[in-house]
């Protein structure tokens, strides 16, 4: 049922966080696992008709710090991406979602593997992977012709993983021993790849 359900997963986000959970009982699924899979299949069923997009309507996100978005309208015409994470939990994990032209190109839930000491640490995790996900995307735009000269959109809900990666602010002077884990997005924002920018946490599209 699992490998079934992996390729709706593909174009269903309602399937990321859920299918994560199952994935890491398959070894040693006990019995309720099986009943949690029927569940994810009948989810899977209900959500068939979902649309990729967040809703009618056009939206475009602009290079700020402080960065708009509306799930009531569809996600915006280049590419873009949003990125969240637990912090405190005895499993934590990220979730993250990049969209291009009004639809989700690549979404996922994963495992923190890393000890994190705060919830802007996860955040930054979550962060990193993004950016380096979306670093492909965008080779495969430049081979189309179609990547943007502008950075891509990196959309955040803490504060505090906003100033450190984009070093700035008091957050990030006073964490220089942990911005080993933010220097791949520095680089990558010197390049102008990407650009961090702040997300309402209400309006999170990765907060699965």
């Amino acid at each position: 049922i699992t490998g079934a359900l992996k390729f709706p997963e593909k174009v269903l986000v309602v399937l990321s966080l859920p299918l994560h959970r199952l994935a890491r009982v398959g070894s040693f699924a006990p019995p309720e696992a099986y009943l949690a899979a029927l569940l994810i299949l009948e989810l899977a069923y209900d959500h068939r008709f979902d649309s990729l997009t967040y809703g009618p309507g056009e939206q475009r996100l602009g290079l700020s710090t402080r960065t708009h978005i509306d799930l009531d309208e569809p996600a915006p015409s280049e590419l873009q991406g949003t990125a969240d994470a637990t912090w405190g939990l005895s499993k934590d994990v990220y979730g993250y979602i990049a969209t291009r032209s009004g639809a989700a190109i690549m979404h996922g839930v994963k495992s923190v593997h890393v000890i994190c000491e705060s919830s802007y640490a996860t955040e930054g995790v979550a962060t990193q992977h993004l950016a380096q996900k979306l670093e492909y995307a965008q080779q495969i735009e430049q081979v189309f012709g179609s990547l943007s000269v502008r950075p891509t959109v990196i959309g955040t809900d803490s504060s505090s993983n906003l100033a450190v990666g984009s070093s700035k602010g008091a957050a990030s002077s006073r964490s220089k021993h942990t911005l080993r884990r933010w220097v791949a997005v520095m680089k990558r924002m010197e390049a102008k790849q990407i650009y961090l920018a702040k997300v309402n946490t209400d309006d999170m599209p990765a907060d699965f």
